[in-house]
């Protein structure tokens, strides 16, 4: 740790780097030898008075409470690559920087996980790190001139966003290129919102939103995808424009529902109702359709419920009924705050 910050700063070890060191966890499990988990999965024993809907929050809420500082290391680390996780990191290596940009960061962090925008500076920001994240060549090569080598890629990622994020904050523009895509999808389905195009329909009482996006042609990109089912809409514009943690896409008559990333972390800000398990509502409803719905895990960070390209013969009025019955009377499936099974390794 340095001796002339106010606070601590740890140096990044990636897991292929770590040996027997004790080390701090942001945004991931606890591993051998961890001395502090910093993260808002399910499974972390990270201490109730720190915990906070993002890592990145908690992070930040560790390097303010002197009591909870950790000095039997100076390492800190995480298991997977992520802009939350990156976000966290920065907090714990550049403190004094890092708490500078405090807000900003937090933003996007809260873009990287939870696809909601609350500001366009740090949206641009999101997309240009999700950007160098999707592609390691172009962060290693373009901006620090080393090298991936397989097996460590996400290591050689870290290091290398951690040394050019200071850039990208104070200069986003200079990586527009970078973030033209996802910046052009959000804003269509902003405008389609706003115009109409694209109808929102909140059911408070079950925490689900139903989007009708019927009116509009259906686009293939990163952000218009929810676990790979392409839902035809940017997911970050519906997120920025409902807070429902339960959504339900309508395409005419293909139907994608998906349960937020919210309801999978030890969310904290608000009380989200528990997910369900999707697979005996899919059973129900291949006895009544003639397409096959599936249905991903409550335990999986985004349970999503698909039928695919094929047109569902149910009609939506009556589809969104049996939803919000379904949801109302089934038994609660997965809480992040007792984990009844053992959560996914990434998130």
């Amino acid at each position: 740790m340095t001796r002339d910050s106010r606070f601590p700063a740890y140096r990044y070890l990636g897991l292929d780097e770590l040996g027997d060191q004790r080390h701090i966890v942001v945004d991931g499990a606890p591993r051998p030898n961890s001395a502090m988990v910093l993260s808002h999965w399910p499974i972390s024993p990270t201490p109730t008075t720190l915990w906070r809907d993002l890592s990145a929050e908690i992070a930040y809420a560790y390097l303010r409470d002197e009591a909870s500082w950790d000095r039997s290391t100076d390492v800190v680390t995480n298991d997977h690559l992520d802009i939350d996780g990156l976000i966290g990191l920065y907090f714990l290596t550049d403190p004094e920087r890092a708490i500078e940009n405090a807000e900003l960061l937090i933003e996007v962090a809260r873009i990287g996980d939870f696809g909601v925008v609350r500001s366009s500076r740090a949206a641009e920001i999101a997309w240009t790190l999700e950007a160098l994240m999707q592609d390691p060549d172009l962060a290693i090569v373009d901006l620090v001139d080393s090298a991936v080598t397989p097996g460590r890629a996400a290591t050689v990622s870290y290091r290398a966003l951690l040394a050019v994020l200071q850039r990208i904050i104070e200069s986003p523009e200079r990586y527009e290129s970078l973030t033209s895509g996802p910046r052009l999808s959000f804003l269509v389905t902003m405008d389609d919102l706003v115009s109409g195009k694209i109808r929102l329909e909140e059911h408070r009482e079950s925490d689900l939103c139903v989007v009708d996006a019927s009116k509009v042609s259906s686009t293939h990109n990163a952000s218009n995808t929810v676990e790979g089912v392409p839902i035809g809409v940017d997911s970050y514009a519906l997120h920025s424009s409902t807070s429902a943690s339960r959504i339900l896409v309508c395409q005419g008559r293909r139907f994608i529902y998906y349960d937020r990333y919210e309801t999978w972390v030890r969310f904290v800000s608000k009380q989200h109702p528990l997910r369900r398990d999707l697979g005996v509502f899919a059973q129900q409803l291949n006895r009544d359709d003639q397409v096959e719905w599936t249905a991903g895990h409550p335990s999986t960070l985004v349970p999503v419920l698909h039928h695919g390209a094929s047109e569902s013969t149910l009609a939506p009025d009556r589809l969104v009924e049996r939803f919000i019955k379904f949801l109302g009377e089934s038994e609660p499936a997965w809480d992040p705050f007792e984990p009844r099974t053992k959560a996914t390794p990434s998130g």
